[in-house]
């Protein structure tokens, strides 16, 4: 049966991957989904054993001060706050510089804070419905597998919720801020890294974690944020760089408003 299948869509494999090679993150989606089936099959249980028991205690301990740089709540809430104060300074700006430094931290951060919520929220739903049990109970009760529709959330480890947010974090900077990849790329890879060695998940959760996040951030940027302003300093210029659609939603004219037109003045009689 494998075969006569394989053997139907030979002829159309050419264009399959003529048409992959046009959807990158569909394509790259699939490659992860691949890999994670195997880190599944063959690689997650041996490595958590490896590092449970063989593990060096000084690198364990070195990985578990990193892994906190993943937590969501932190960027949440520097999200937040700069997309107040950008508001805020778009608002009541004292002048039109300052204006538009507020509108452009304002876009920023709304651009974030949404990334990070359609991440987080895929992320939720696909740990409460596949349910896979994290390491932990590997070593306690000799469990490994999955458990659908189990909504014990501590107990969900399918995504990386860590490796998510960090991805998340650092693909949005990266496409605001492309020099910067150097520094942040590395940073998110040991933060990923981190949840494998401090064995609170397993290699193919952080991989598909990871997806979600750079999927997210990219799909947003491209689709719901296309008038996002870059880090050029043209774009902070009066006259460009702060696109029409952003003028329109977060700054408002603080000219009086005109109850129509003015009454025409006649000539008084004589």
């Amino acid at each position: 049966m494998a075969g006569f299948c394989l053997f139907w869509l030979l002829p159309d494999i050419p264009a399959i991957f003529r048409r992959l090679s046009t959807r990158p993150l569909l394509s790259s989606g699939l490659g992860t989904m691949a890999a994670a089936v195997m880190a599944m099959l063959w690689v997650d249980r041996p490595l958590a054993i490896y590092f449970k028991y063989q593990a060096d205690p000084a690198l364990v301990a070195a990985f578990e001060s990193v892994t906190e740089i993943g937590r969501g709540d932190w960027y949440f809430a520097i999200a937040g706050v700069a997309l107040v104060i950008g508001l805020l300074f778009a608002r009541r700006g004292i002048d039109r510089k300052a204006q538009v430094y507020g509108l452009y931290v304002a876009a920023k951060a709304s651009y974030m804070l949404s990334a990070l919520a359609a991440a987080g929220l895929t992320v939720i739903t696909v740990k409460l419905v596949l349910g896979r049990v994290r390491p932990r109970y590997l070593f306690e009760s000799d469990l490994y597998g999955l458990i659908p529709g189990n909504f014990d959330f501590g107990m969900n480890s399918f995504p990386s919720g860590h490796s998510q947010v960090i991805w998340t974090v650092v693909t949005a900077l990266c496409l605001m801020a492309p020099p910067w990849r150097k520094i942040l790329i590395p940073i998110a890879v040991v933060v990923s890294l981190s949840r494998v060695v401090v064995t609170a998940h397993y290699a193919s959760d952080v991989i598909v974690g990871a997806y979600v996040g750079i999927a997210t951030a990219i799909l947003l940027r491209h689709h719901v944020f296309p008038d996002l302003p870059c880090t050029a300093k043209r774009d902070l210029a009066p006259q460009s760089g702060i696109k029409r659609r952003w003028r329109r939603v977060l700054i408002r004219s603080h000219r009086r408003p005109t109850g129509g037109m003015a009454p025409a003045v006649t000539k008084a009689s004589a």
